[in-house]
C-alpha cells in the first residue's frame, strides 16, 4: 500500500480554510472586486486632474478635425513641412549642441561635450554640409577663448583634431566642385581650424598638374597660414615624387619665413632640375623679405640677423646648385 504524504494534505487543507475566512476567497467578492478593477481601466474619468478648457479643447478635436477635412489646405504647409526636413533637424542639433558646449562650466563635462561636438563636425564634413559644420568650429573657437584653462585646452585640441581627420580629408577631394556659399563656408573653416587643416589639404596639392581649381584653392588657404604651415609643409620635401617636392619649395618660398629655410636646403640636394630651380626661387624671395624687413628695421636682435644670414648663406649655396645643375 502506497504510503501518502501527509503533509501535502495538511497545505491543502491549510489553505482552504485561509481562503474561506477572507472576503477575497468568496465568489461574490472576486466579482466585485473585477468590476471595480474594470470601470477604472475603461472608465477613466481624468476631469479632476485637467482643466475645463482642456477638456473642451479635447471634446471638440474631431469636430475640428471634421471640419479642416472639408477645407483645402493651408497655404503655409510647405514651409511647416520644411521645418521637419532633414536640413532643419540637422541645423536645430548644431544649434543646442553647440548651445549646451557654451553654457557648461563644469571642465570634465565640457572636454566629453568638444569631443562629442568635434565628432559632429566630422559628420557635418563628410555630409558636404559646411554651412553647419562652419559653426561648429566657431563655436569651439569661441569656447577655445574661455577663462577656463581646461575648457579652452579641450575645445582649442578638439578644434585642430578636426584639421587631421579623415572628414577633412574626404571633404577636400570636393574642393574642386565646390562653388559659391559653399566654398566660402569651406575655406572659413580650414581658417579656424588652423594649420593643422594642412595634413587633409596635402591631398589636393600633391598633384603633378597644377592648373585644377581644387590645387589653386588648396594652395591659397595654406598660403594663409603663414609661417605656421611650416611645419606641415616640411614633411613634403622627404617625398620621391618630383612634383610634390617642387609644391614644396614654392609654399616654403611664399611663407618668407626664415625657418622654411631647413626644408629648401633638403631640396638644394635633389637632383631634378624643376625642383632645385623652384628652391632657389624660394629661398631668394626669403633672402629679399629679410632684407627689406632689415632695412625697416635697423636695431635687430641678433637670432633673426643670424636666421637671415643663414638665408642668403642657403641661397649663394642654391645658385651654385643650380648654376651646376644647367651645366
Amino acid at each position: 500500500i502506497p504510503k501518502r504524504d501527509w503533509s501535502s494534505d495538511v497545505c491543502s487543507s491549510d489553505l482552504r480554510s485561509l481562503l474561506s475566512e477572507r472576503d477575497f476567497g468568496k465568489g461574490g467578492q472576486f466579482k466585485a472586486a473585477w468590476a471595480t478593477m474594470e470601470g477604472v481601466l475603461l472608465n477613466y474619468d481624468e476631469r479632476p486632474y485637467v482643466s475645463q478648457a482642456y477638456q473642451t479643447t479635447l471634446a471638440e478635436a474631431g469636430t475640428r478635425a471634421e471640419a479642416m477635412a472639408s477645407r483645402d489646405l493651408p497655404t503655409e504647409l510647405p514651409q511647416w513641412l520644411k521645418t521637419i526636413g532633414q536640413e532643419n533637424v540637422r541645423s536645430l542639433s548644431v544649434l543646442l549642441i553647440t548651445d549646451l558646449l557654451r553654457l557648461e562650466e563644469d571642465p570634465a563635462h565640457a572636454a566629453s561635450i568638444a569631443q562629442d561636438v568635434a565628432a559632429l563636425g566630422e559628420d557635418l564634413l563628410l555630409a558636404g554640409a559646411f554651412d553647419d559644420a562652419l559653426l561648429v568650429v566657431k563655436s569651439l573657437k569661441e569656447s577655445a577663448g574661455s577663462q577656463r584653462p581646461e575648457i579652452a585646452g579641450a575645445c582649442r585640441d578638439a578644434a585642430a583634431g578636426l584639421g587631421s581627420s579623415a572628414a577633412l580629408a574626404e571633404a577636400v577631394e570636393l574642393l574642386g566642385d565646390l562653388d559659391g556659399a559653399s566654398l566660402d563656408a569651406f575655406t572659413q573653416c580650414c581658417a579656424l581650424i588652423g594649420p593643422t587643416a594642412v595634413d587633409a589639404l596635402r591631398t589636393a596639392v600633391e598633384v603633378e598638374d597644377d592648373s585644377g581649381p581644387a590645387f589653386a584653392r588648396a594652395r591659397q588657404i595654406i598660403r594663409s597660414y603663414g609661417p605656421a604651415a611650416i611645419p606641415h609643409l616640411t614633411p613634403l620635401t622627404n617625398d620621391s615624387r618630383w612634383f610634390v617636392q617642387r609644391t614644396a619649395a614654392s609654399l616654403l618660398g611664399e611663407t618668407r619665413h626664415a625657418d622654411a629655410v631647413a626644408g629648401l636646403q633638403v631640396l638644394l640636394r635633389r637632383s631634378d632640375s624643376r625642383v632645385l630651380r623652384t628652391a632657389v626661387t624660394a629661398l631668394a624671395r626669403i633672402v629679399r623679405f629679410a632684407k627689406r624687413k632689415s632695412r625697416r628695421s635697423p636695431s635687430i636682435e641678433a637670432s633673426p640677423r643670424r636666421n637671415w644670414e643663414r638665408c642668403w648663406s642657403s641661397s649663394r649655396i642654391a645658385a651654385r646648385a643650380w648654376r651646376s645643375a644647367i651645366v
